[in-house]
This record gives structure tokens, C-alpha cells and sequence, in this order.
């Protein structure tokens, strides 16, 4: 295997608008440990902010030649038949449109950077675990799974990976939020 980088590649994160403050501590902490991050704003749900803040990672730091796509929301539990329409629209467009928009946005560059790049989705256990009154999530993350798999058929050509994570529960701010 090869032996790791002298120095951490550079990373660039980003997230909604509210969520700054706590984005720059996240580029902050990188920094100060020694890496390179760039804290980019936009929000998952819209195609064009996230394209921008792909070329401008690729402008600040270089390329792009990994991506996490670590998006979710979660919701109030609630019986399917109950669920208002906005927030069904608001959990889809957010856990499955926006890892699809991350997709999208940041896949061209790693067809630049050739083999070896790759892109990570953070899916989760709950739709195979039969999640109970969670139903957009559970629907959305079984769909960003299924996203996953057919980029890993269709970047392959290009010896690009694509790959899902399906964790189970995990205590986040988000979570607790929720309860």
C-alpha cells in the first residue's frame, strides 16, 4: 500500500448558510492541526450554489479527487399518512436531491483527476432496518444507496469508486434534535 501523504490533502467542506459559524471551526480545527480546509457555503437542495462551490473548491484548493456527501435532515416522527407535504418535499429535497446535487456538481472533477478519486455517500441502516415513522428519510436514504450504486456502475469506466455508508444509530446533534 502506499504510504501516507507527508501532509494532509486539502479539504474543502460546506454546508448551509446558518451552519457558518460552525463551519469555519471545522476549517479552523483542520488548520491548526496542520491541513488545508476551505469552508464553502450553500445549500444542498440547490444544483447551481452547489456547482459554484465546486469550482470554487477546485479554484482554492487545487482539484477535486475525493468527495463525502454527508447530507441529512431529519424529521419529527410521524405516521406516513400524516406527514405534512412541505416537510416531505423538505426531507427529500435535502437526505436524496441534495446528495444528488453533490453528485452532480462534483463529479466532473473527479473524472479530471482520473482513477483512484472516488465519492463517499453517507446513506444509513434505517431503510433496511425498517425504521418506523420516519418515512421520507427512510425513503430518501434508501434512494441515495440506490444513487450510489448506479454511479458506481457508471463511473467504473473511468476507475472511479462509489460507495455507500449505511451506519446505524449514531448521536449527533441532529438526532437528539429529533429525539
Amino acid at each position: 500500500p502506499p504510504s501516507p501523504p507527508a501532509t494532509p490533502p486539502p479539504v474543502a467542506i460546506v454546508d448551509v448558510e446558518r451552519a457558518r459559524d460552525a463551519l469555519q471551526g471545522v476549517a479552523e480545527e483542520i488548520v491548526s492541526a496542520g491541513g488545508t480546509a476551505v469552508a464553502v457555503t450553500a445549500d444542498v437542495r440547490d444544483g447551481a450554489a452547489m456547482a459554484d462551490a465546486a469550482d470554487s473548491a477546485v479554484e482554492i484548493i487545487g482539484g477535486i479527487d475525493g468527495v463525502v456527501a454527508n447530507v441529512g435532515i431529519s424529521m419529527a416522527p410521524s405516521f406516513t399518512w400524516q406527514i405534512d407535504p412541505d416537510e416531505w418535499e423538505r426531507a427529500i429535497g435535502v437526505n436524496l436531491t441534495g446528495a444528488y446535487h453533490t453528485a452532480r456538481a462534483t463529479v466532473p472533477h473527479l473524472i479530471a483527476h482520473g482513477p483512484g478519486a472516488g465519492i463517499v455517500f453517507i446513506a444509513s441502516s434505517a431503510p433496511v432496518s425498517r425504521l418506523p415513522m420516519a418515512a421520507p428519510y427512510n425513503a430518501a436514504k434508501a434512494g441515495v444507496l440506490a444513487l450510489s450504486r448506479t454511479l458506481a456502475q457508471e463511473l467504473g469506466q473511468f476507475g472511479i469508486r462509489s460507495k455507500a455508508v449505511l451506519p446505524g444509530p449514531v448521536e449527533t446533534p441532529m438526532s437528539v434534535e429529533v429525539g
